[in-house]
């Protein structure tokens, strides 16, 4: 689901139904339904869902479906804006973001999360989601000038947790090499400090030779250019969004010469570092 703006919330509601209750309809939003207790049995064109309690079920919109409650059934149920576009990438999908391995930088999904129709819920998830559909039905009941922005926003909320609960189902991590996963997450977690490839190498327990030929076919750029490229973002935002020094932000991100840093940031983003904070704002 793109999620460059927040969703817009059309209806969001709570209810409860005995077993034996059907009905049919065409979606014309997109919804989640969360089942809190009981049991739907949902049935589409292309397959059926038995959705029990503590699982969450998403439809997109233009879908027609039959629903019978198999048991006493609590659910709420979350309309969004059918203008927010749904993704469908399931497991072995053939999504075209996914097919090859790009830079991060230039990943397509960059701006989308992903997630599957059904998701079910273990204890302490479902508190966490139970509390979010809460959150969203109240601001909407609220009204007032910020109920909307509100409820909109725990909205957004639902659909990341839906996307981090089935990350890992159909993620381009999952078909990268174990050593080039754990040398970004080494970049990530020392990018204040020095890194190089020999400590890198290290701390994988394999060769520098490999760590650069594996990284390289993984994300298409060498370990030193990810690496400056990562420390550089990092630099534009502190640039944007703190009162620190060049100096000052240069040694931060372990860089021992201001020069140096001014250098290359000159020529990632075109301008020097004093430059790109004067007009930072125009950048946006």
């Amino acid at each position: 689901m793109d999620l460059q703006t927040l969703p817009v919330v059309k209806h969001i509601g709570r209810l409860k139904y005995a077993t034996g209750w059907k009905n049919s309809s065409t979606l014309s939003t997109n919804v989640f339904f969360l089942v809190v207790s009981g049991e739907f049995c949902f049935r589409t064109s292309k397959t059926n869902f038995v959705v029990p309690d503590k699982t969450m079920l998403f439809l997109p919109a233009g879908t027609s479906y039959t629903v019978k409650v198999d048991r006493d059934c609590d659910y709420f149920y979350l309309h969004l804006d059918a203008s927010q576009k749904a993704v469908r990438a399931f497991s072995g999908s053939k999504d075209a973001a996914l097919d090859g391995i790009q830079p991060p930088a230039r990943r397509k999904e960059e701006k989308t999360v992903r997630f599957n129709e059904i998701i079910s819920f273990d204890d302490d998830a479902f508190v966490r989601i139970f509390y979010l559909f809460s959150r969203c039905l109240g601001a909407a009941e609220e009204g007032g000038p910020y109920c909307s922005a509100s409820s909109s926003c725990a909205a957004a909320e639902i659909i990341l947790c839906a996307a981090k609960k089935t990350y890992g189902e159909f993620s381009v991590r999952d078909r990268l090499p174990p050593v080039a996963l754990k040398v970004r997450q080494l970049i990530a977690a020392n990018y204040t400090k020095p890194v190089t490839l020999a400590t890198l190498a290290e701390e994988c327990g394999v060769s520098k030779q490999y760590v650069m030929r594996v990284f390289k076919k993984c994300y298409g750029v060498t370990v030193t250019e990810y690496i400056n490229g990562y420390k550089l973002q990092k630099a534009a935002d502190l640039l944007r969004y703190t009162a620190l020094g060049v100096g000052e932000i240069a040694y931060s991100l372990g860089y021992g010469e201001p020069y140096y840093f001014c250098r290359l940031f000159k020529r990632k983003f075109g301008v020097s570092p004093a430059w790109y904070r004067k007009n930072s704002d125009a950048r946006q």
